[in-house]
């Protein structure tokens, strides 16, 4: 659960209370109806993969011999992934920068030179340990904050009298999209579920994650609609952190709020780096047609210079829902081409399979550079994305082909 989300949900959700209101929600009905799809085909995405090393969505696509597509979706995911680091460099440097004066540049950069000296010595493992911790930090910070929140101190108004925007259904659908394929096309939630102990293990650890995520972000939009309520004229885009600097929170909760959510800043950060640089340097050995196992050695340098790449980013890129959105909107391009290959849909021959999911992923991309370009976040076009890149699934495949009978 807690390789998605983060500290930018605080940003990011506070931001859309303000435009969709309680409708806010629907993002994470999402995620639960894509946590329990994947639980039920975690067998499936299972099977064989350690065996076949396959840890991505770019690795089923390279095993399934489409070397198009799987580079195609190895730039995808390494977008994506790196995007999330960015909106942790970018949120954790407003952070310290609204609350203490700090530059901003100076915090983002120690950020991440923090992130890849952690993975550069503690690698997979220490990743795994930092999620448990980011696990309970935002529980307890997202509880405590509410509860702070609805206490008289706080003097924030009664959320039933705050007048809530009340979006259309299809506002809603968008977002349950959008919360359906952030998980069903997250490159690190695979990774997670083929490199899981067993079966079973990822199974239920699918549905909790799910349960959970949602019980988590009910909370959090709870306080989102308490700080909406306490600053109706705020700016959607930055209201959370102003509330941090201008909401009159003590100093010692405001401290103990700040370390917290860097340390949920962190967290996120590394899986995201450490998923990047193993798709990168995997996609790197396809490349040059390399075999074996990746060397440490030359995924800690990719890991370097993604690194150096993410801080330039976020140093010139600093509109949080923009980059949120175009991140999930990249996960409707990799969600069905993963469906498409997992169930080897797409066309009755190679050849056929290789053409269409190329052309829908070319289709796909364009399409998603269309909506990023006119800014039609919030419409009906982000759906074509997916709408495009599910084409190919519509086709029968090999496995079809043979299971039937010869009249």
């Amino acid at each position: 659960m807690f390789t998605v989300v983060g500290a930018s949900e605080f940003v990011v959700f506070t931001s859309l209370v303000y435009v969709f209101g309680w409708a806010s929600i629907g993002f994470f009905v999402g995620t639960l109806a894509a946590f329990l799809l994947l639980s039920f085909l975690a067998p499936k995405i299972r099977e064989n993969a350690q065996l076949d090393d396959q840890h991505s969505i770019p690795d089923f696509a390279a095993k399934a011999n489409l070397p198009i597509t799987a580079r195609g979706l190895s730039i995808v995911s390494v977008v994506f992934t790196c995007a999330l680091v960015v909106i942790q460099l970018i949120i954790g440097g407003l952070l310290i920068h609204q609350v203490t004066g700090t530059n901003f540049a100076i915090t983002a950069t120690l950020l991440i030179i923090g992130v890849y000296v952690y993975l550069f010595g503690g690698g997979y493992k220490a990743l795994l340990n930092t999620d448990i911790v980011q696990g309970v930090v935002m529980f307890v910070f997202t509880i405590g904050f509410c509860i702070y929140l609805f206490l008289p101190v706080a003097q924030t108004p009664d959320v039933q009298s705050s007048a809530l925007p009340s979006p259309g259904w299809f506002d809603a659908i968008l977002l349950f999209f959008g919360g359906f394929f952030a998980i069903l096309g997250g490159p690190e939630i695979w990774q997670r579920i083929t490199t899981c102990v067993d079966d079973r293990t990822a199974r239920r650890g699918l549905v909790a994650s799910g349960i959970l995520m949602l019980v988590w972000g009910g909370t959090l939009i709870l306080a989102a609609v308490a700080i909406r309520s306490a600053m109706p004229n705020a700016n959607p885009d930055d209201a959370f952190l102003t509330f941090l600097a201008d909401g009159g929170i003590p100093g010692w909760l405001l401290g103990g709020m700040l370390l917290l959510l860097l340390a949920a800043i962190l967290s996120t950060a590394d899986t995201e780096l450490f998923a990047a640089s193993v798709i990168t340097a995997k996609e790197m050995k396809r490349l040059l047609r390399r075999s074996g196992p990746l060397e440490i050695k030359g995924t800690r340098i990719v890991m370097a210079c993604l690194a150096a790449v993410i801080l330039v980013m976020a140093l010139f890129t600093q509109n949080i829902l923009n980059v949120y959105f175009a991140l999930v909107y990249l996960t409707f391009i990799t969600g069905p081409l993963a469906f498409t290959i997992l169930f080897s849909r797409g066309g009755r021959t190679l050849k056929v399979r290789r053409w269409s999911t190329g052309i829908a992923l070319v289709a796909a991309t364009v399409i998603f550079f269309w909506v990023l370009a006119e800014s039609l976040f919030v419409s009906w076009q982000p759906l074509l994305i997916c709408g495009v890149a599910a084409v190919p699934a519509l086709l029968p495949g090999e496995r079809q082909m043979a299971d039937r009978k010869t009249p």
